[in-house]
């Protein structure tokens, strides 16, 4: 258990040093080294691991595990290597879209929900604070769980990482909260939606999405054009 705990502690520090060159390489190969054990790491794999290394920080220690494993079972420096480069784009990709992509706007949409529910404020703190908990408390799992299955299946852990893309399915989580939190914005500024200013500004907005030439732009003119007018109004109507 303790072990556990401080294998957790561990994975914290693998965004230490993040930069735009080695990504996460340096936090890779500290976290590795803390897995390898007493043993010194051989230098080929921890320079390798230094030039660089990419991977969502939650998913990232099924891949450096695995590593582990496999330095332990044969040591075979062309074999890491072809893993290495081979499971970086898996990690990030993976982690981004089940977390950033899914996860995150997922609590987000739970949260707007109970926000517009007009509940006490007291109540909408204390939930927002269990969620807060709850979600970390996940987070930390996919960490262990990723030190127990990589250390488990060596480079067999490609499959785990790979399933966890199909958590949520085809489900696209921030176009939803986009659409919800629009709908019930504008559902609350029905007042001010009732003007026939607000369509001539429309056509405006959809006009320049158009002119831009841009796919998908007339949307987002659309909406930036109705946002800067239902704002301006409030702040009229405040003075």
């Amino acid at each position: 258990m303790m072990q556990m705990f401080m294998n957790l502690w561990y994975c914290f520090h693998i965004q230490i040093f993040w930069n735009y060159h080695t990504m996460i390489g340096v936090g890779a190969c500290f976290l590795l080294d803390k897995l390898y054990g007493d043993e010194e790491l051989p230098a080929d794999i921890r320079y390798r691991l230094v030039q660089f290394f990419n991977g969502h920080p939650y998913v990232a220690p099924y891949g450096v595990a695995a590593i582990a494993t496999e330095l332990h079972k044969n040591y075979d420096e062309t074999k890491i290597s072809r893993f290495i480069q081979g499971v970086v784009g898996i990690l990030g990709a993976v982690g981004d879209h089940y977390y950033w992509n899914g996860f995150k706007p997922l609590i987000l949409l739970v949260v707007t929900g109970i926000v517009f529910l007009k509940l006490p404020l007291f109540f909408i703190v204390i939930f927002s604070i269990v969620l807060f908990i709850l979600y970390n408390i996940y987070q930390c799992r996919e960490r262990i769980r990723g030190i127990e299955k990589g250390k488990a299946l060596g480079f067999g852990v490609v499959k785990e990482i790979k399933a966890i893309k199909n958590r949520w399915g085809y489900t696209n989580f921030p176009r939803i909260v986009f659409y919800v939190i629009l709908v019930l914005t504008l559902t609350q500024l029905i007042p001010i939606i009732l003007n026939y200013k607000l369509v001539i500004l429309a056509f405006v907005g959809l006009g320049l999405g158009a002119v831009s030439g841009k796919k998908g732009s007339s949307v987002y003119y659309f909406v930036g054009t109705l946002s800067v007018y239902i704002c301006i109004e409030l702040v009229i109507k405040q003075i």
